[in-house]
């Protein structure tokens, strides 16, 4: 990211997951970092300790719904097409401290920050690396094991999620939502 009032996370073919709905999901969580930022940046944003508790509830729980997701397609991959369970394991492991540690810092950073009058901008930067680097190189792994599926090995891919969604749902929350909760705290 930058400070310019331009997109600085710009999604790239490299970014590909090859799976649809996982690619508009990790398009969204750098499109939402990027919103935030430009809007801290141009001093649009009224960074008061609601609307960042407001703005960071919304990150965190599009954050937590995209990795579940995630971690969903990994089991699957595990439990019917051979993917190792050493890597689905870090996997989620490098989740799991994304969400304690990356995130928790981050709700407690801007939190103290908004007491001191500072709108917290400098700490979106190690969300956005982290996301980017993410995507690069973790989902790497099983970006490959998707493009290399038939499409009816896909199709059986889809079903079992679909079934997994349908036995545990999943509250979806959408890029749409973040902009009109965005526009509230100018």
């Amino acid at each position: 990211m930058n400070s310019q009032a331009h997109s600085a996370l710009i999604w790239t073919p490299e970014l590909s997951v090859h799976m649809e709905y996982l690619d508009n999901q990790h398009r969204s969580i750098l499109r939402l970092i990027d919103t935030w930022w430009n809007k801290l940046n141009s001093g649009k944003f009224n960074a008061t300790k609601e609307n960042l508790a407001k703005i960071f509830s919304f990150l965190n729980r599009f954050t937590q719904q995209h990795l579940e997701l995630e971690e969903r397609v990994l089991d699957i991959l595990e439990d019917h097409f051979d993917y190792s369970t050493e890597t689905v394991a870090g996997h989620k492991m490098r989740h799991q401290v994304f969400r304690d540690d990356i995130m928790g810092h981050f709700h407690q950073d801007i939190m103290l920050r908004a007491r001191s009058g500072d709108n917290g901008m400098d700490q979106l930067r190690p969300i956005a690396k982290w996301w980017v680097s993410h995507i690069k190189t973790e989902d790497r792994g099983y970006a490959d094991v998707l493009a290399a599926l038939t499409p009816e090995r896909r199709e059986d891919l889809y079903v079992h999620l679909i079934d997994s969604l349908l036995n545990r749902p999943i509250v979806i929350v959408g890029y749409k939502q973040f902009i009109k909760a965005l526009r509230q705290t100018s």
